[in-house]
């Protein structure tokens, strides 16, 4: 009797033993989460689907992107307002710290041969004592006033971080756009006051780079275009 106690129990810590290091690898292995969110930036031109904007992927898994033409014509893909990752209507991509961010689907109504596009990416203000400011862009073209559309709004209190934006525009055939801010600005602990920003003008031949800076000398603008040509990714 004694003796098969004793064996029992060195079976038991044999296989005590050697699930340990499963054990071990189990508790030690952390599932990493990441973010990625999908919009359209032109609902009216077209929708999209994929995730949540507010779920968090783990990494590996496989994730969908899917365009529907509206109004408009499908243009791309655009990951964080700069890069064009796929021209083709269903992105499939793994979640990773690479893929994790934003992504917009581009529409328009012409031929994106005939057209530069370009993101709202930050701001900044020369306001003296500023904590925070909130900001609202509406652009449209100069030659016609009435095709105005918001292209930001939203609250600014580190201007070293990216505005990752869904509304990525298109110049089509147009040269100069005008750009109008309202900011509200908080100094301390008073009551924001609110001015209002008109015609400044972004023009996509002042595009020497991927980025360009508009404003006067209390604010300051960031724009940036896409960084690869979208014709290019269509030979």
């Amino acid at each position: 009797m004694c003796m098969k106690k004793f064996f029992n129990g060195k079976i038991f810590v044999l296989i005590a033993c050697l699930m340990l290091p499963l054990l071990c690898l189990t508790a030690c292995t952390e599932v990493n989460y990441f973010s990625v969110s999908v919009f359209s930036s032109d609902e009216l031109r077209g929708s999209v689907r994929g995730p949540n904007s507010t779920a968090s992927l783990a990494e590996g898994r496989q994730v969908e992107l899917a365009a529907t033409e509206g109004e408009g014509k499908f243009v791309c893909w655009v990951k964080n307002s700069s890069e064009v990752v796929s021209i083709e209507p269903v992105y499939t991509f793994t979640v990773n710290s690479q893929t994790a961010g934003n992504y917009v689907g581009v529409f328009t109504q012409s031929d994106y041969s005939f057209s530069s596009y370009a993101a709202f990416v930050g701001a900044r203000t020369n306001v003296q004592n500023v904590v925070m400011f909130d900001l609202s862009l509406t652009i449209c073209p100069a030659s016609d006033l009435d095709q105005t559309r918001t292209i930001y709004t939203g609250q600014i209190s580190d201007p070293s971080i990216p505005l990752y934006n869904k509304q990525v525009f298109s110049f089509l055939n147009q040269d100069t756009y005008i750009v109008r801010a309202e900011v509200a600005y908080y100094i301390g602990a008073d009551e924001p006051y609110t001015t209002v920003y008109n015609n400044l003008q972004l023009r996509r031949s002042d595009f020497t780079g991927q980025t360009l800076e508009i404003g006067n000398e209390a604010i300051t603008l960031s724009f940036q275009k896409l960084s690869r040509e979208i014709v290019e990714l269509a030979q």
